[in-house]
């Protein structure tokens, strides 16, 4: 990229980025029609880059907070008065699949995107991981804090026991299905590029 004070220097006419121009820069208006066109497009890039990030964080936030709202539905059961446990249990048994499902409907869409934006964006990408992480670990917990010592029930006992055991695996985003976004994520990248720089800087030197 040329720098602003640069383009307009002596004679010579130079676009904000170097391409091919299939006209004379010379001629003044096809100059400033090219520059024009080079910010044009760089907006609508960064826009439709931001735009993917702000659609995947909300999306994340939307299945966060029906994390949230299964977790307040939990804190309901009452085992100790068996009669409506069990459709409340499978309610919410119905209601964790379909978080689940969605889930696994947001990889699918942005697993790749997510792999490339990693690059420009994985600040914000790896935090929106990494919360929808840390609210999928609540649930089990929230089914740990109910009173199902109390369930005499072997139906129900087996409903909790599946439970539990499916919220051992958090839910996760994953970058093109090769690593999860998490902080931790984040951290690894950021020490391999330092580490990358400090290689480069000593072979500059060099």
């Amino acid at each position: 990229m040329v720098p602003t004070y640069a383009i307009f220097r002596g004679k010579d006419r130079y676009l904000p980025y170097n391409w091919w121009s299939p006209c004379e820069l010379n001629v003044s208006l096809y100059f400033y029609g090219s520059i024009i066109y080079q910010l044009v497009v760089v907006m609508i890039s960064g826009m439709n880059n931001s735009g993917i990030d702000i659609v995947c964080y909300k999306i994340s936030k939307i299945i966060c907070c029906q994390m949230d709202l299964l977790i307040g539905r939990s804190t309901q059961l009452n085992f100790l008065g068996q009669n409506n446990v069990e459709p409340l249990l499978n309610d919410l048994i119905k209601h964790h699949y379909e978080i689940i499902r969605l889930v696994e409907i947001l990889n699918d869409l942005f697993s790749p995107i997510a792999l490339v934006q990693c690059g420009t964006s994985g600040l914000a990408i790896c935090f929106v991981g990494f919360q929808l992480m840390v609210t999928s670990i609540e649930i089990s917990i929230s089914y740990y804090l109910t009173d199902w010592y109390n369930a005499c029930s072997s139906n129900v006992r087996n409903h909790l026991f599946l439970i539990m055991e499916r919220t051992k695996r958090p839910l996760e985003l994953r970058a093109g299905g090769v690593f999860p976004l998490t902080l931790s994520t984040l951290m690894s990248i950021l020490r391999s590029s330092y580490s990358y720089m400090a290689v480069l800087q000593r072979l500059n030197k060099k």
